[in-house]
């Protein structure tokens, strides 16, 4: 067996459209100093994490998933402009391995393989550093180079992987609707027939509102409400009651819970105009109507005096948003 001394990405010898990555010895053998940095943690200490990550680095420098945890070191500090250098090392480094004869639509890079997970963190950590910085940028040509580079990236894992196990098709409606892509965004959504998200289902109705589609629009809106009323619910209020970043946890939310529906809301209602809001008061008996179904469904498979109460997170007045 020859001696992998870069990263590469081959072809797998029995399914010939699937591909997998194969790393140099030093990735593996520095596989114990890694997880010790990124489990301990330091005890919060995050200098010390990055100055053991860039060291990690300078030593083995086709370890990919040391530039995603040094990157989003640096994003925890509030660096953003270094934690997208650091991802786009990492990215530049994927992308120069690529074989002129992968095809992409056709060629498949499968998540469930554990050496594959580093390439998907990589890509998916610079698209979400190009899109936040794009959030904050004033200069609308530089918005729409980070927007158009972050969507192609997330198009290429979706693509590569369609199962899409790292979320690429909850971040690209932000993309697209920037972006005006608004048939990307449904063709997006086709991909997904029972496994789209609230992002795509919402970002589709919003789509075919701007293209004129309206009984689409309409057939569309009923989906996305059947699936997460609340997000159509928050859409119909003028101002949500703001939540203090010590009222939920970002990285921990509930499906289909008022903090789901609070943080769309804050993504993405600047895509909304009123003429488009309006819209949603077509769903307003609907949303009413799942959600009492909702909450009459709820623990009715387990015996009333063991079934526990409907959870308050499950609304918009429980969760304190109006």
């Amino acid at each position: 067996m020859s001696v992998v001394e870069n990263i590469q990405i081959v072809r797998d010898t029995y399914e010939l459209a699937l591909w997998r990555f194969a790393f140099p010895d030093c990735v593996r053998s520095y596989d114990d100093e890694y997880y010790h940095i990124v489990d301990s943690n330091n005890y919060g200490r995050l200098d010390a994490d990055i100055e053991k990550l860039e060291k990690l680095l300078k030593k083995c420098p086709h370890y990919l998933d040391a530039y995603n945890s040094l990157a989003s070191s640096f994003l925890d500090c509030d660096e953003l402009d270094l934690a997208i250098q650091v991802w786009r090392k990492g990215f530049d480094l994927i992308n120069a391995i690529f074989p002129t004869e992968f095809e992409y639509g056709k060629d498949k890079i499968e998540y469930y393989i554990i050496d594959n997970r580093a390439y998907f963190r990589v890509c998916y950590g610079m698209a979400y550093g190009l899109i936040t910085r794009a959030q904050v940028l004033n200069r609308k040509l530089l918005k729409t180079w980070d927007y158009e580079e972050a969507a192609k990236i997330l198009e290429t894992l979706v693509t590569v992987y369609p199962n899409d196990n790292i979320g690429a098709r909850r971040s690209l409606p932000k993309c697209y609707l920037y972006l005006q892509k608004y048939q990307e965004i449904l063709n997006l959504l086709k991909k997904y027939p029972e496994g789209a998200s609230h992002e795509l289902e919402y970002g589709s109705v919003l789509a075919a509102f701007k293209l004129n589609r309206i009984n689409q629009a309409s057939k569309l809106l009923t989906r996305a409400i059947t699936n997460t009323p609340l997000v159509g619910e928050i859409l119909l209020l003028k101002s949500p009651k703001e939540l203090k970043a010590e009222d939920y946890n970002d990285d921990y939310i509930t499906c289909g819970s008022g903090y789901e529906a609070y943080k769309y809301w804050l993504d993405y209602n600047c895509f909304w105009d009123d003429k488009a809001k309006s819209f949603i008061n077509e769903g307003k008996d609907l949303i009413e109507s799942v959600k009492s179904e909702k909450r009459s469904l709820w623990g009715s498979a387990i015996p009333e005096e063991y079934r526990s109460p409907y959870p308050k997170d499950f609304s918009l007045e429980g969760c304190g948003i109006c």
